[in-house]
């Protein structure tokens, strides 16, 4: 029996579709998960700080008393969503948020 040789050339082997899925990038499970809220907070002026997080993305909102926004939210997504989150809501509440 002759030996196969395996390449990457013909994309339309299913040979090759295995390794190239293999070796790409690893699949996401595209359900999200349920939205966690990590902080809520009162500012100086008096308005709520919020801060939720589903998979890697990480809001920040202000709301009035009442829990209506007062504006869009901020989206922090990649890397280094949690520290830009932290850092953006120590600056709306005025001192320094620990950890989330």
């Amino acid at each position: 029996m002759a030996r196969q040789r395996m390449t990457l050339k013909h994309s339309n082997s299913h040979r090759s579709e295995r390794t190239k899925r293999r070796i790409g990038q690893s699949r996401v499970n595209p359900r999200p998960m349920p939205c966690r809220i990590h902080l809520r907070a009162l500012t100086p002026e008096g308005s709520l700080l919020g801060v939720a997080q589903t998979n890697d993305r990480f809001m920040v909102a202000l709301f009035d008393k009442q829990e209506r926004p007062l504006a869009a939210p901020m989206v922090f997504t990649g890397g280094c969503a949690r520290q830009d989150a932290r850092a953006y809501a120590s600056k709306l509440l005025g001192r320094k948020v620990a950890s989330f």
